[in-house]
This record gives structure tokens, sequence and C-alpha cells, in this order.
């Protein structure tokens, strides 16, 4: 109720809601009363940060008021049914889609999924900006820079520099290099959100996770400085089973809190890069009584925090209780050499965007993957992956995602299909 309060009365947010309702009305299948189903659902179980004169619902989505929302609510493939093709999934694009400039990276964590990718040559700053051309022009709302470790390259802040308001901008590193002058140089640039890597509050078992010595501190100072610069500071957690332990959970929310973040995302781990093949380490992989005991951990640290700062969990956000996984649909991932997957975590190309049409390629993967799931899909079909040879070719792609398409639809998909 707190949140909901604090979302109706911000300013701007129902002149804002108006106008969201305005682009539905359009759509014969719309009616408030679904608006108001969809938007309640969105809220369900969020903690609504407030962040430079918007609020941030969720870090997944764009801010509220913003045009990357509104480029949400716009990127139908049926202009005439913008609320249908929300809700049915048919869009002219990825509401996400995160880009690997760089295979390099400074640590050697034990579960990246990028450690045994192809090692490729890097696209030149002005191949980059032409991609993030193509993405917004298709309707792409939030654009994610990742790696190996983006900040390995100088060009930075002249490919975000490049994406206009109509999309959101994120940053995925593990800290190093994140100097104060260049957290500041990334915001001048337009950067909106940074996510620094932290599994642990224990210096130690980061480090070792990690494979390296100065990650733990590294990160610290990188979330400092992200906060201090005014960038919207998410920590990204890969908790491993064997250290979901409720007092460990808390204590590292508490620490992220204190170094000024806004945001704690709590990630399992995923059976792709070096884990592929691995689902039976008991030590590593969750169970769903695992996840359960996750979500009550979320509900509890956000209760206990303060008003400007929240934790978001992927096994709840990405399960059956709120939108499934959406990989290939609501979000996507270019490999450094250029190959589109669904994910960072499920190998499994179609096609090259530096080489093709990156509107035709992810057409056809929305079209081949059809329906969410209620999970993760790279948790069921990792060990599957285990004897193939990656990524798996486009011709390949379509036959393995065909066999596999979900048969049911996540909880605020369901309302909508019946």
């Amino acid at each position: 109720m707190r949140s909901l309060l604090r979302f109706l009365f911000c300013r701007g947010a129902l002149g804002f809601l108006f106008e969201i309702h305005r682009i539905f009305s359009r759509d014969p299948s719309y009616s408030l009363l679904k608006g108001i189903m969809l938007g309640l659902h969105v809220l369900k179980n969020e903690k609504i940060i407030p962040y430079e004169g918007s609020l941030v619902i969720s870090s997944f989505l764009p801010p509220l008021p913003s045009k990357a929302l509104l480029t949400v609510i716009r990127a139908g493939r049926d202009k005439r049914q913008p609320f249908a093709s929300l809700v049915e999934l048919e869009r002219s694009a990825p509401l996400s889609i995160y880009l690997s400039v760089t295979d390099r990276c400074s640590y050697d964590c034990v579960y990246c999924s990028a450690k045994f990718a192809e090692q490729s040559e890097e696209k030149t700053t002005g191949q980059w900006i032409e991609l993030v051309s193509k993405l917004q022009a298709m309707g792409t709302a939030n654009i994610g820079f990742t790696g190996g470790e983006p900040l390995l390259r100088g060009d930075m802040e002249k490919i975000i520099g490049s994406v206009s308001d109509s999309s959101t901008t994120v940053l995925f590193t593990n800290g190093h290099r994140l100097t104060l002058e260049r957290a500041r140089s990334l915001k001048e640039s337009g950067l909106m959100a940074l996510s620094v890597s932290l599994d642990s509050h224990d210096p130690a078992t980061h480090n070792r996770l990690r494979r390296n010595e100065r990650a733990f501190e590294e990160a610290r100072r990188a979330i400092e400085n992200a906060s201090r610069t005014g960038l919207y500071t998410i920590v990204q957690a890969v908790i491993i089973r064997q250290e979901l332990v409720r007092s460990k959970v808390l204590a590292l929310c508490r620490l992220v809190e204190q170094l000024g973040a806004h945001e704690i995302r709590i990630h399992q781990p995923a059976p792709s890069g070096r884990l592929l093949g691995t689902m039976g380490e008991s030590d590593i992989f969750y169970t769903e009584a695992d996840r359960e005991k996750l979500f009550s951990f979320q509900r509890l640290a956000n209760r206990q925090s303060s008003s400007r700062f929240k934790v978001t969990s992927f096994p709840y956000t990405e399960g059956p209780r709120k939108y499934g996984c959406t990989a290939g649909l609501f979000h996507s991932y270019v490999s450094t050499s250029g190959e589109l997957f669904p994910c960072d975590f499920i190998p499994i190309s179609f096609g090259n965007v530096f080489a093709g049409d990156v509107q035709q390629q992810w057409r056809k993967m929305a079209d081949t993957i059809l329906r969410p799931r209620e999970r993760c899909w790279a948790m069921a079909i990792g060990d599957g992956l285990a004897d193939e040879t990656l990524p798996l070719s486009p011709e390949k792609a379509v036959a393995f995602c065909t066999e596999r398409r979900s048969q049911s639809f996540p909880a605020v998909y369901r309302r909508f299909h019946g």
C-alpha cells in the first residue's frame, strides 16, 4: 500500500497513466478494468523507488514517467492493438536487449556464462552505434551493455551517448576500473543505471567465487562511486545454494544499502558456460523450496530496508507468479561476435546481427519461441545443450526451440489468455 500511494502521488504519474490509457483505448480488446488488472500485476510485490523525479517500479522496466516506458507500450506488432500486442507478446522488438561489447575480462568467475564462448574480434564503436540505432527504431526500450567487462573498452561513453531517450540504458560491471571519474563520465554520457556484481557480504567468499583477491574491494568502491554520481545503482548477486542462508542474504542486503545502492538483484546460478552440464551439483543449484526461501528473504528485507532501497530476485520475476521467463520475447542478447541469442544463458543463435537484418532475425526468434515459460528456460535446457556444439546454428535453433515450446502461460499472461 505504501508503494501504491507513493506511485499515485508522484508528480506526473496520474497524467502519464492517462496517456497510457489513451494509447490503449485505440484497441477494441482493451477496457479500463483490464488496464487496472495489468497495472496491479505489474505492481504486485514490487517496492517502488523514487529516482530523479521519477519512479522505478522494477529495474527491468523503464521508470515512470519516461519516453522509454511509452516505447514499451507502443512497440506492438499491430499498431491498432497496442494492449493486445503487449499482453500477447506480439512485439516489434524486445523490451530489453543486452549487448556483449567485449569478451575480455579481468576476473575468472566460477559461474561465468561466457567462459567457453568463442573468442572473437571486438566490433568497432561505429558498428555498435549502428546496431543501437536499429534496435531503437524497432522499439527496444532498454539497452544493456555487458561482456566480459565492458569498462575495458574506452569508448563506452560514445556508444551510450548514441542512445536517445526513447530507451533507458544499463551497464553491467564487476567494478574493476570504475573510478569516480569514470562513473561521472558514464552518467554524463546518458547512462541511467549501473549494475555491480557482489555475491556476498564476506570478502573471502566473494573473492573465491570471482577468483580475484581484489574483487570485493573493487566492487565495494564501484558501488559507492556509482551512487555518488547519481546513477541508479544496482548490485547483482549470484548466490549459490550453499550461501542461501537468511543471515548471509540479509547481511549482504544491509551492506549494499549502506554503500548507497538503490537495489539488489539476486540471481540463481544458471547451467551455462562453466556450469553447463552440472545440474546435479546440489550445493550450487536451487530446489523449488530454495526459491520459496529466497522469496521470503526478499519480502523480509524489503520491509526492513529504507524507502529508497529494494530487493528483487530473478527466480520471482521470472517465475510463474510474475512474468515468467520471456527469453527471446521480451528479452534478448547479442554476443560479442554479433550472434542473436534468447538470453546470455541460452547459446542458441538466430543469426548474426552484423551480417543480416536484426529485426527479421529477432522476429524469427520470437515466432519460433512463441510464448513465455513459467520458469527460467536456461535451467530447463542446460543439460540438453551440454553435448552440443555451441552456439547452436540458426538452422538447429529453429528445430530445437520449436520442439521445446512452452505449453502454458505465467500468471500475468494467463489472465488475458483464459
